[in-house]
């Protein structure tokens, strides 16, 4: 039959309203799925450090107050938001809530996340948090999307990154430069930190100076940061040492008005611009939180960026008593209190461990952390049947840990999450997906599941782990080769423990194999 312009007009329509729809639901998903990705844990009690809690909240708050005005023109934000920066819900934006955040609050999470209780960071968890955050992202970057997009599907071990000078890196290394205390291994991190998502060396060496920022803010005293001539040297120095060319900002202070200057070295996410504009509202604000977001949310452009980049170093200098209460109120304030906590730590000693190998009930184990092989946490607990593991926690009286995981968002093949041990002997309880869509587990869903879990035990600060024989139950994987597969992964750990224990449920009766610990951290 031949096609009529009334059919091919008809066919059209559907086609656009089911992309519509495809993206709508998209992005409700995605909305939905962040905020789940930081649930509520009260397992650690520890005083925060008031800086690095004011940075993460100032960060947070920044972001969250500068979204709505995100890739606005000035003059657009003034007719539609006449009474200033506040955390408001969307609008055309659609499924936000005052306080959501963006990647840029995400983003710096994951970093945070990658930061082990020794205060050095590991590359390994930032790119399990760059895996499983592609699942929850709000608003992110090409680059970044890419790399974790390509870490999700495990598509190469090492992504090759995207070109890009944007400022994906800049807005989430914050974190770094408040826990690193020297400077050579400061800049060695955000380096490693930003090639796994950004080829250009402009957008490392911006965030490098960033870092730097952040890391000298926490050590000025509170309101004490250099003003009028001393900030210009203070900058310039911190520029030459991070290697970011200051001739837009240089060009940008011949402005009569902060609103003028901003509008001359450009809001966009650039980071020639954005970087600069940060400097530019610092040089006029330093030490009014209130003023420098307010600032940030007239010029326009890319205001949660710019925005989450000034609450972060402003947060460092004056910790979390001099931000505005109002805008902290965000969606993962909770979270970010716990977090802070964290990296408030001070550095451990090197501990030594063993591996043994022991038959019994994983559920009676008495350690810090008992790791629960899952999957990929797509279908509700509710849904699902527990077997193996899983049903032998919840039957010692650890189903809350189960029904705390439906807070999580989807994790990646091999990924790790972490719940509250609650009625168990354990402090934690963390949830690997071990085995895939098809509930198949394999050699590498086996060995990444392992390492993930380990290395997220070893940033939570446990010392004893006890781990179940992963994929060889539901998985269908054979137990003595997922044994051999996680002995050989355990080894590389032992340094970080004091015990490591793979509980099988069936074996030969036998007394327990014990194994040296070799030298050398993993």
């Amino acid at each position: 039959m031949p096609s009529t312009p009334e059919s091919i007009a008809a066919a059209a329509l559907w086609i656009s309203a089911s992309s519509l729809a495809w993206r709508l639901l998209g992005a409700w998903i995605r909305t939905h799925r962040s905020r789940r990705a930081y649930p509520r844990l009260t397992t650690d009690t520890q005083a925060r450090d008031a800086r690095i809690h004011g940075s993460l909240l100032g960060l947070a708050a920044g972001d969250a107050v500068g979204l709505p005005a995100e890739r606005l023109p000035r003059w657009l934000v003034r007719l539609r938001y006449p009474g200033g920066p506040r955390l408001r819900a969307g609008r055309l934006r659609l499924f936000r809530r005052a306080g959501d955040v963006s990647d840029d609050t995400q983003l710096a999470i994951a970093v945070a996340r990658s930061i082990m209780p020794d205060g050095s960071y590991c590359h390994e968890r930032f790119r399990d948090e760059l895996r499983a955050w592609y699942a929850y992202r709000v608003g992110a970057g090409k680059a970044t999307t890419h790399a974790a997009r390509r870490l999700w599907r495990n598509r190469a071990s090492a992504p090759a990154p995207l070109r890009s000078a944007g400022n994906g890196v800049a807005i989430r290394v914050a974190p770094l430069g408040l826990v690193i205390a020297n400077d050579d291994h400061l800049l060695h991190a955000v380096e490693l930190n930003g090639r796994e998502t950004h080829g250009a060396p402009l957008a490392i060496a911006a965030a490098k100076l960033i870092a730097l920022f952040v890391h000298r803010a926490q050590r000025f005293a509170p309101g004490a940061l250099p003003r009028g001539n001393q900030y210009h040297g203070f900058i310039e120095a911190l520029a030459l040492r991070a290697g970011f060319p200051l001739d837009r900002y240089r060009a940008a202070l011949a402005g009569g008005s902060l609103a003028e200057r901003l509008e001359t070295c450009g809001t966009g996410p650039h980071v020639l611009e954005s970087v600069t504009a940060v400097l530019l509202v610092l040089h006029s604000h330093p030490v009014d939180f209130r003023a420098a977001l307010a600032a940030v949310f007239a010029a326009g452009g890319d205001t949660d960026s710019i925005g989450s980049m000034v609450g972060a170093i402003l947060g460092a200098n004056l910790g979390s008593d001099g931000l505005v209460a109002e805008w902290t109120q965000v969606a993962p304030a909770e979270y970010l209190g716990w977090l802070s906590s964290k990296l408030s730590r001070s550095s451990v000693a090197a501990r030594g461990g063993m591996i043994r190998c022991l038959t019994g009930d994983i559920a009676e184990q008495r350690c810090d952390v008992i790791v629960n092989p899952w999957n990929r946490n797509a279908i509700p607990t509710w849904l699902l049947l527990p077997q193996g593991v899983s049903r032998a926690l919840r039957r010692a009286g650890g189903a809350r840990a189960l029904v705390q995981l439906n807070e999580h968002p989807p994790m990646p093949l091999g990924g790790a999450r972490e719940t509250s041990g609650f009625a168990l002997a354990a402090r934690w309880v963390i949830h690997v997906a071990g085995i895939d869509h098809l509930w198949r587990a394999s050699v590498t869903s086996i060995r990444e599941s392992t390492e993930a879990a380990l290395r997220l035990a070893a940033w939570l600060g446990a010392r004893s782990v006890a781990l179940p024989l992963i994929g060889a139950g539901s998985g269908g994987f054979s137990a003595t080769r997922a044994e051999a597969i996680m002995r050989e992964v355990c080894r590389e750990w032992t340094e970080s423990f004091d015990d490591i224990r793979i509980v099988r449920r069936r074996s030969p009766p036998s007394a327990p194999v014990h194994e040296a610990r070799p030298r050398g951290k993993p």
